[in-house]
């Protein structure tokens, strides 16, 4: 399974998509999850895998695609540590475009 969401997230960044729009992209949503995402993070819970590979959809053809992207690359090879520094990058970057209307 670990392999499958890899590969799924290299082959992500490779093929052109859509890009999200505001319109299309819930940014309150993204943060909630995000943010439920940190809790799941600092207990260790290996359901952050999954919540990671939710935020990654939602942040496909944004500018912080390849961020959640690795993240999800970090929840699979199980690194909690690295994963939560990830995570705060992402979710710091991610309050600032959404603060100044860019998603």
């Amino acid at each position: 399974m670990t392999e499958v969401a890899t590969a799924v997230t290299q082959l992500g960044g490779q093929i052109p998509g859509p890009k999200n729009t505001r319109e299309e992209l819930d940014p309150d949503t993204a943060l909630a999850l995000a943010r439920e995402l940190v809790g799941l993070v600092q207990q260790h819970d290996l359901i952050a895998q999954e919540c990671s590979e939710e935020l990654s959809l939602l942040l496909a053809g944004t500018d912080l695609a390849a961020q959640a992207g690795s993240l999800v690359e970090t929840f699979a090879r199980v690194d909690f540590r690295a994963a939560a520094h990830q995570l705060e990058e992402l979710t710091a970057l991610l309050e600032r475009q959404v603060n100044e209307g860019k998603i």
